[in-house]
């Protein structure tokens, strides 16, 4: 196997092929030559040198000329091999507009889950307390309760109150009596909704994330949305839904 000449390697690293490189060097070696004296010093066949010395004319490495009565090629600046990865880099730079439409297009913006199961619930309020921001919970109906279970729901508000993590419930009209029970607890709010403001979704917004619940006798919804700008509309909302709610 051939041994590559000095700074072989790196010619092909930014652009030239094997044979591009050899002739180059050789060339550089000798300054002046015709293609079977290319061929003899960089041992590329005389069919391959000519292709070679078109694509280096081509980079502006190579000319040629006619020196008594023969055709010879002259080796040009070596800081000509720079105009190689400035035409990389306009070649570049003239699809990158292009590459980063292409790649906000793609971008995942919110990662988004839906589950259908009351232990979704459960979870939900496992990660809100994990992350010790404050919770906003609106459109809570009555039954929510029995569907997490008020052990479940005590150890969660234990967990808080540990943290000194606050949590603000708008419960719909009919939860009265669990929104006053609320409000004797510790980095705990909590109000009635309005009865033309009561919701069949119970939604919560904790950190970057919101919750929907669509809760009914037979089942329940859930679908958690992961997105900083979305979290923050909703939770603008909640004081908006909080200014017109009953307290308790």
């Amino acid at each position: 196997m051939e041994e590559p000449l000095p700074h072989e390697e790196i010619l092909q690293d930014i652009g030239l092929t094997k044979n591009e490189s050899r002739v180059y060097l050789s060339l550089l070696k000798k300054k002046t030559a015709t293609a079977v004296e290319i061929a003899e010093e960089s041992k590329v066949h005389r069919v391959n040198v000519y292709d070679a010395i078109k694509k280096l004319k081509l980079h502006g490495l190579v000319t040629e000329m006619q020196l008594e009565n023969k055709k010879v090629f002259v080796v040009s600046q070596p800081k000509n091999i720079m105009n190689i990865l400035k035409e990389k880099e306009l070649k570049l730079s003239n699809i990158l507009p292009e590459l980063e439409l292409q790649h906000s297009i793609n971008k995942k913006t919110c990662d988004i889950q839906m589950f259908e199961s009351q232990n979704a619930i459960r979870k939900q309020f496992l990660r809100f307390v994990e992350r010790s921001e404050p919770i906003y919970y609106w459109g809570l109906p009555k039954i929510i309760l029995s569907l997490i279970g008020k052990d479940f729901q005590e150890e969660i508000h234990k967990r808080r109150a540990a943290k000194q993590q606050w949590m603000y419930h708008i419960y719909n009209s009919d939860a009265d009596e669990r929104s006053r029970y609320l409000n004797t607890l510790p980095f705990t709010k909590s109000r009635c909704s309005q009865p033309a403001m009561d919701s069949p979704v119970a939604t919560a917004v904790c950190g970057e994330e919101l919750v929907l619940n669509l809760v009914t006798q037979e089942k329940v919804i859930t679908v958690s949305i992961i997105n900083k700008a979305l979290a923050q509309a909703y939770e603008k909302y909640f004081w908006v839904l909080w200014e017109n709610s009953k307290e308790m």
